[in-house]
Formats: C-alpha cells, sequence, structure tokens
C-alpha cells in the first residue's frame, strides 16, 4: 500500500511503502524516480508529510527523517529528530495543519519546523503529547482535515475510535462498537472517508471478522 505527500509547489509527489519510496515529477512529461539515497531509512512506517518544502519520514523506532529543501531526492543521515517520550513502537506519521504528528503504539507527539539550522528543522510542541496509541495503521485516516483512527492506552480500556479536538483526542465510538472493535485480530485493517451529499464518513473495515463500521462525521451516528 502506498502514501502520498505533495510538495507545496506540487513540483514533487512522493510516493512510499514501508520499505521503498518513489517521487513523481512532472517536467515536460510525467516521471517516476526511486529513491535511492543511501541516506532514506531503510524501513519506515506508514504515512508521510511535506511541510515547508520538505518531506517527512519516520522509522519504526520514531526516529523522524527530512528531505533536503525542494528535493525529495536528497536525505541526510544527520537530520532526524527522536522521540521525545518513552521508547515505543513507531505506527504512522503525517501532517495535520502546521503540525507534524508522531503516531505510536501507545501515545503521540506533535512536532512544529521550529527552523533549526543544523540537524532536523523540527521541534516538539510542548505540552501537546498525549498518551492514546495506534492499534493499527490500517486505521487512520484524514477525514474532512482530520485525523481519525482506532486508539489504544495502557490503562486497558481496550480500543476505540478516536479524532483530534484541536491537539487532543476526542473518542467518537460507542460500546456497541468497541466490543466489535475488540473482538477483531486486527491482522487486516482498512480505512477510508467518502463525501455523499452532504455527509462525510469515516468507514473502517475489518477483515478478520468481516464488518465494516461507518462514522457520520455530521450526525455522530454509526452504520454497521
Amino acid at each position: 500500500m502506498y502514501d502520498f505527500a505533495i510538495s507545496a509547489d506540487q513540483t514533487q509527489l512522493m510516493m512510499k511503502t514501508t520499505a521503498d519510496a518513489f517521487i513523481m515529477e512532472n517536467s515536460g512529461g510525467l516521471t517516476v524516480t526511486e529513491i535511492t539515497s543511501g541516506n532514506y531509512p531503510a524501513t519506515t512506517v506508514r504515512g508521510c508529510a511535506n511541510m515547508d518544502g520538505r518531506f517527512f519520514v519516520m522509522t519504526p523506532t520514531c526516529d523522524i527523517y527530512q528531505s533536503a529543501l525542494d528535493d525529495g531526492f536528497t536525505w541526510s543521515s544527520l537530520e532526524f529528530i527522536g522521540s521525545q517520550l518513552t521508547p515505543e513502537r513507531g505506527v504512522f506519521y503525517t501532517r495535520i495543519h502546521n503540525y507534524l504528528l508522531a503516531m505510536k503504539e501507545w501515545s503521540c507527539e506533535f512536532f512544529y519546523d521550529a527552523a533549526n539550522p543544523t540537524g532536523s528543522v523540527l521541534a516538539p510542541v510542548a505540552n501537546a503529547a498525549f498518551q492514546v496509541g495506534v492499534a493499527s495503521d490500517g486505521s487512520v485516516a484524514e477525514v474532512a482535515g482530520n485525523i481519525y483512527w482506532m486508539g489504544q492506552t495502557k490503562s486497558g480500556f481496550g480500543r476505540a475510535i478516536f479524532r483530534l479536538n484541536g491537539t487532543a483526542p476526542e473518542k467518537v465510538s460507542t460500546p456497541q462498537v468497541e466490543k466489535i472493535l475488540n473482538a477483531d485480530s486486527l491482522a487486516t485493517v482498512y480505512s477510508w472517508f467518502a463525501n455523499t451529499g452532504s455527509h462525510v464518513l469515516y468507514g473502517i473495515t475489518l477483515v478478520t471478522t468481516g464488518k465494516t463500521l461507518v462514522f457520520d462525521v455530521a450526525s455522530g451516528q454509526w452504520s454497521f
């Protein structure tokens, strides 16, 4: 499965899996070229982002690497920033408004462009981290400018669907939905969004148990 990020000037489109990455350019015709920089991480988590002229990806150990300015082909082994909270497994990486969001197994952290002259340009957003992680990378979807995902915590409340309210997690699932989420093995999970008329929808498909759940953002209602 590919994730995508486009540069602000729309001259480069990054397409990546967890094992490789490509840049699509339009220079008198569309070209797709693999990123072969030896400093590009060998393994990344799902998701990628572009902000202020740089592409960003995250490794499973929660190190966030950045490309050169306006150049998705060039990466430096010294230009990265690691997790600022407890060490844990990285799951998904994305952008929300003017922040970059590192989504991990048990928590999430926000970063912003601090324009640091050396190393990573990023710095953590003070007091914005929260202790809700991601149960499945396949559950993460951008819906109407917001992020929805299946969350989990170490406190053991089980799985639930969350969205961002500013920089805080807001639970939108019901006990009935959460019972279905907790019964699945999460071996294969897909998420998606759709806009049908005046209804913006977040959908999540649990392949093992053969169930799809759909949340209507406007009404707050769930469908099975």
